[in-house]
This record gives C-alpha cells, sequence and structure tokens, in this order.
C-alpha cells in the first residue's frame, strides 16, 4: 500500500527545541489540569461559605422583622409613651448586611499562611544572597593576593632573566607573616 499523505498531515512531531513560542502538548495539559483542580478548590470552599452566609442572613433577616413586643398591645394610648417597633438606634447591625460584622473571612487564614511563607522565603533569600556576596568579595581578594604574589614570582629583568632580588622579598614576607 503506498504511503498516504493524510496519515503524514495528522500526526505532527513535538517541537525538538523549547523555545519561547514552543511547548510540549503533555506539559501544558498538566499545567491546565493543575489548576483547573486547584480552581475547582477554591470555588468549592467559596461556594459552602457563600451559601452558610446566605442562610445566616435569612434567618437574620426573619427574626427582625417579627421583633415587635407582644407587651406594646397592652400599652395604654393615655400613658404618653410611643412604642418602637424598629430596632434601637445604638445597634450598628441593621438590614441583611449584620452577618457581615459578625463572621470572619475564611480566607484570612490561608492569606496570613500565604505572607508568612513569602516573608520567610524572602529572609532565606536575603540570607543567601548575603553569604554569596561576602564568599564572592573573599575570592576576589584571595584572588588579588595571589596574582600580586604570581607577579613577584614571575618577575623578570630586560634580558628577561628571573629577577630574583623580588623573589626573595615576597619569601621574607611570607616568612614575617608565619612568624
Amino acid at each position: 500500500m503506498p504511503f498516504s499523505d493524510k496519515s503524514s498531515e495528522r500526526r505532527r512531531a513535538p517541537p525538538q527545541t523549547m523555545a519561547l513560542g514552543t511547548r510540549t502538548q503533555s506539559s501544558y495539559r498538566g499545567k491546565v489540569i493543575k489548576q483547573r483542580i486547584e480552581r475547582n478548590q477554591i470555588s468549592k470552599i467559596k461556594r459552602k461559605f457563600f451559601k452558610s452566609v446566605k442562610a445566616d442572613a435569612d434567618t437574620d433577616a426573619g427574626a427582625e422583622l417579627s421583633s415587635r413586643p407582644e407587651e406594646s398591645d397592652k400599652a395604654e394610648p393615655s400613658s404618653g409613651t410611643v412604642v418602637s417597633t424598629s430596632k434601637a438606634r445604638g445597634d450598628t447591625n441593621t438590614g441583611s448586611k449584620a452577618w457581615r460584622n459578625q463572621r470572619a473571612n475564611p480566607f484570612q487564614k490561608l492569606l496570613k499562611e500565604r505572607d508568612a511563607a513569602r516573608q520567610r522565603n524572602d529572609e532565606e533569600r536575603k540570607q543567601r544572597d548575603l553569604a554569596i556576596s561576602e564568599a564572592e568579595a573573599g575570592r576576589n581578594k584571595y584572588m588579588q593576593q595571589r596574582k600580586s604574589q604570581q607577579k613577584k614570582h614571575t618577575a623578570k629583568n630586560i634580558r628577561g632573566q628571573p629577577a630574583l632580588s623580588k623573589q626573595i622579598g615576597g619569601l621574607l614576607q611570607k616568612i614575617k607573616k608565619d612568624q
């Protein structure tokens, strides 16, 4: 059977390089799946929270409407007292927004943990960078001293012969340091 062009058009080889515009299909799928799972987990948590908030708000609103006391019916109009059917003015929690002051944010703990982890990572990174820069400075100083010492040992005069006076001077300095 001859080689068909349609089958070769359907199958494409994976990219040979990981350049800017290319990705292998398997790695991209994995990333998308991970993002989808994470998004679903977060949305489930949020959905449960808002359902419970809505249920609490509905029960609070129903209780607030029926807050008229029973003894107000027995009050005499000639006594001059005014019976109020609404809540006292000192209460700031009125209406369906009362639950906002009462319930804590369930994501606050996650945010605090994330910020704490980020700060911890930043501190560790700063310490690593500081240690690396100190080590690099020490290495540079050592290399500079080594290079100057090599110049003394390999110094030559005009004729190309070794300059013994500089070599001897370098060795004398080394002996003085050791003592």
